[in-house]
């Protein structure tokens, strides 16, 4: 709408367009990219340094004359852009972190929590419900032993509550590899990780996003795995209480069980927007 109203007011606007693709992973760059170039990190895309040389052009503004650079980025992912700095490029301003997403994927995480009687289909709270993130992607890691901490900490997560709330386990373990990152998949490969996640869901009752998204069919072969990090964001949103493994985490065991990547603080930090606070260790 911005858009439309400036081309209205400067009818003779000059547009140059840059198409570029930031993604790899599964599915293949060339099934999602098709023809646009894929530039994941690489500093000398020619596609993106035409993008940035324009940027740094003089803009003139006469009086019914604008100029205006579009990067049109058909798939990109976190941190895709930002491995663009190089001396080759102008120095690419820090991306603002997500606040909000598409009405699509809210909807897509309320029928999931509507349906475990959680919210309302519009996503307002019925019950509080906590959230455990396990990034489960380290060499020769006990995965069982790490389930039973899990649960542990869920127990004590959930003292001093009338009621015990429902919890998700947030993990990159999948009963489908297909549904796996893939050094995720490798590392569980030939482990007792199967059995880990199956105390996790069975025994300890802890509900799995990703398990229950696939009984209504929303994921299938086709569906681009990094979606799950957006409806992963979505769901700690919403939890009421929220435990991670951070590297400012000096419990041993939680470091042991996993893998200290950027999305724990991702989501520690969309949460903080969301004015709710988290836990950088998993209580033991």
């Amino acid at each position: 709408e911005q858009f439309a109203q400036i081309m209205q007011r400067h009818p003779e606007t000059v547009v140059s367009r840059h198409d570029v693709c930031i993604r790899r992973g599964n599915p293949p760059s060339n099934i999602i990219c098709g023809k646009t170039p894929n530039c994941w990190q690489n500093p000398n895309c020619k596609r993106l340094r035409s993008f940035w040389d324009a940027l740094a052009e003089t803009s003139s503004t006469q009086q019914n004359s604008l100029m205006i650079n579009v990067l049109a980025i058909k798939h990109y992912r976190s941190p895709g852009v930002v491995n663009f700095r190089g001396k080759n490029l102008q120095e690419i301003k820090e991306i603002p972190p997500l606040s909000t997403f598409h009405p699509k994927h809210e909807e897509t995480v309320n029928t999931v929590l509507h349906r475990e009687n959680l919210t309302t289909p519009q996503g307002n709270p019925i019950r509080d419900f906590g959230l455990i993130h396990w990034r489960a992607e380290k060499k020769g890691m006990d995965y069982v032993r790490c389930a039973k901490l899990i649960a542990k900490s869920r127990d004590l997560m959930s003292n001093g509550t009338e009621t015990k709330p429902s919890f998700f386990i947030m993990t990159s373990l999948n009963s489908d590899p297909k549904k796996m990152w893939s050094g995720a998949s490798k590392k569980a490969a030939n482990s007792n990780a199967p059995k880990a996640l199956q105390m996790l869901t069975k025994e300890y009752g802890f509900l799995h996003f990703s398990e229950l998204i696939a009984k209504n069919g929303t994921i299938d072969d086709s569906v681009d795995v990094a979606l799950l990090l957006v409806w992963d964001l979505i769901l700690a949103e919403k939890a009421s209480s929220f435990a991670t493994c951070t590297g400012n985490c000096r419990n041993k065991l939680c470091k042991q069980c996993n893998y200290l990547g950027s999305f724990a603080m991702l989501a520690i930090g969309h949460r903080e927007s969301k004015n709710k606070q988290s836990m950088q260790c998993w209580p033991s």
